[in-house]
């Protein structure tokens, strides 16, 4: 143990005097596997932190979109980036598919400039296989660290990996073949989209955040360990406030975090939302590439984008929503529609 501290001190002394540790972590997937040597080189110099958070890459992915993030982000720079989960689309138990498409995420991620730091989401561990070869290529999924003063906590939603009976599985997804199918037929009449919002809602209650006692008493035990920082950063996968029956396990962990400021990012749900909850931020990030059950006209919230978010020392963080599609090189010469760059904001 000694040694290892001991090397930590000193890689971290290697990277101080190497003035830049994105250089080593860049294009990176850092996970709870090499989250301590991440966090051990990653204090900045400055006394200011730029860093973006991402939605859902996949869940219908629409094919392109995360590769014009990696371009976007390159562009815009931030410190590091953290996504919400939802990285691969799973939904297997075929090894070689899922090794090949986490291989897929992590040759698109290495194409980047900077860190990405992940949660683990729904279609990234959708079953037990998945879970094993999860936590053999990337540790567990559940982890934090510390930089500059600011707590990041990484909450696993899927502890364990949520399977509906298979009766109940097939009655929901018989249901929403046919709101596809009424869709196609009728398009997206008032009629349609309050059935699919319903069933929506439904299907959301019925697959929502898991988080086991374990892991409740690990964020227990480092929340202790971490009294004094500045600002809490929590980033989850499933909205776990966002459901009618909230768990009694993220109650735990609001309890816990009551007495610090504190921000919540989550995502699943593939559209925006900011509300305040105990006097805190909670933020939904819509996607990065994750399909749309509606087109971005018909629903407030539903686009692809990244939070920019900046922090000066000891001080509240500033977060900027920012449209993927807003976001141009130098070289750039586009034609813009100033009535569609209005944005009517919903009350």
């Amino acid at each position: 143990m000694k040694k290892f501290k001991m090397f930590k001190i000193i890689f971290g002394m290697f990277i101080f005097c190497l003035g830049s540790y994105s250089s080593l972590f860049a294009g990176q997937l850092v996970t709870q596997k090499n989250i301590e040597v991440f966090a051990g080189a990653s204090q900045a110099q400055g006394d200011t932190v730029r860093f973006a958070v991402v939605g859902d890459r996949t869940g219908g992915e629409r094919k392109g979109v995360f590769e014009s993030l990696v371009k976007k982000m390159n562009l815009l720079s931030p410190d590091f980036i953290v996504s919400v989960g939802d990285n691969i689309h799973g939904c297997t138990e075929d090894i070689a598919k899922i090794t090949a498409q986490w291989d897929k995420c992590e040759s698109e991620i290495g194409k980047l400039n900077m860190p990405f730091i992940a949660a683990a989401g729904n279609h990234d561990l959708t079953n037990n296989v998945m879970l094993d070869l999860y936590q053999k290529r990337f540790g567990n999924p559940y982890y934090y660290f510390v930089r500059n003063d600011m707590l990041f906590l990484f909450i696993d939603t899927e502890d364990p990996p949520v399977k509906l009976p298979g009766d109940l599985r097939s009655v929901m997804n018989k249901e929403a073949r046919e709101i596809r199918k009424n869709i196609k037929k009728d398009g997206y009449t008032d009629e349609n989209i309050a059935a699919y919002l319903d069933y929506d809602r439904r299907m959301l209650n019925l697959d929502c955040a898991v988080i086991s006692d374990e892991q409740v008493q690990y964020f227990e035990k480092v929340l202790g360990e971490n009294k004094d920082v500045s600002w809490t950063f929590v980033v989850m996968h499933k909205r776990a406030w966002d459901v009618d029956n909230i768990s009694k396990n993220w109650l735990k962990i609001e309890s816990l975090l009551k007495d610090r400021p504190y921000t919540v990012f989550g995502g699943h749900m593939h559209s925006y939302d900011y509300r305040v909850r105990n006097g805190n931020d909670y933020i939904g990030l819509a996607t990065v590439g994750g399909g749309w059950m509606f087109p971005p006209e018909l629903r407030p919230g539903i686009y692809d984008h990244v939070l920019m978010v900046t922090v000066q020392e000891n001080k509240v963080p500033i977060i900027a929503n920012i449209i993927l599609g807003t976001v141009f090189d130098k070289t750039d010469i586009v034609s813009v529609d100033c009535e569609k760059c209005v944005v009517d904001k919903e009350k």
